[in-house]
């Protein structure tokens, strides 16, 4: 797997706000094309590097850092218009711990890619990997819809067309628009400060087919 450790100032996501508005475009689900539960250890990519390990481990796919830039891999299953689903449990880290899934991940650099992301301390924020960097898609944010902390999360991210949104336990907490990336494989990625160690655990992958219903741009 071709990795790129993105060593990124993480300060940013200390200032936010709290939103809670409605999302300005509605989606229909369609039928369920991938889903995994970590019953079998070879069914997501794997990697390990010193002290960083991922890989599926009594039933759930961990992701282990002793700290730095976003490191994602990928379950190598290519989507385009997509809904996708995972509970992730933060199990040990700070607040400045970051973790999420991503979409649309592209083969040749695991890195390029629409990362939906929570933070230790309770905020939200999608970004986009373009290879050289990870930079904001939309900003941090405070949202009453995360378990902060130590805690398991729902995390869902819409990919349809040029509308990505991210929905946290059944909450819709940010919404952007890009006509980039058409295409590309699901993915888990964590960061942290370099020398802050994060594991985080990944379980219960869907992901449906999916159609935009209303637009109200």
């Amino acid at each position: 797997m071709k990795q790129l450790l993105l060593v990124l100032m993480l300060a940013g996501m200390l200032v936010g706000c709290t939103s809670d508005e409605t999302p300005s475009v509605t989606y229909e689900l369609g039928e369920v094309i991938y889903t995994n539960t970590f019953d079998d250890p070879t069914s997501w990519e794997t990697f390990g590097v010193l002290e960083t390990q991922f890989g599926i481990t009594d039933g759930v796919f961990n992701a282990i850092s002793d700290g730095g830039g976003y490191i994602p891999v990928t379950n190598g299953v290519n989507h385009s218009n997509v809904v996708m689903e995972a509970t992730v449990t933060l199990a040990a880290g700070s607040d400045n711990s970051v973790y999420g899934i991503m979409c649309r991940s592209q083969s040749a650099n695991n890195n390029v890619g629409y990362y939906f992301l929570l933070s230790g301390s309770g905020q939200v924020g999608i970004r986009i990997g373009d290879g050289s960097s990870v930079r904001i898609f939309t900003p941090w944010i405070d949202h009453p819809a995360v378990k902060k902390g130590l805690n398991t999360n729902t995390l869902r991210a819409v990919c349809i067309d040029d509308y990505f949104a991210f929905y946290v336990n059944d909450r819709f907490v940010a919404e952007a628009r890009q006509d980039w990336l058409t295409q590309g494989s699901m993915g888990f990625t964590v960061a942290t400060p370099s020398g802050e160690p994060i594991a985080a655990q990944f379980d219960d992958v869907t992901i449906w087919d999916a159609s935009l219903i209303t637009d109200s741009e």
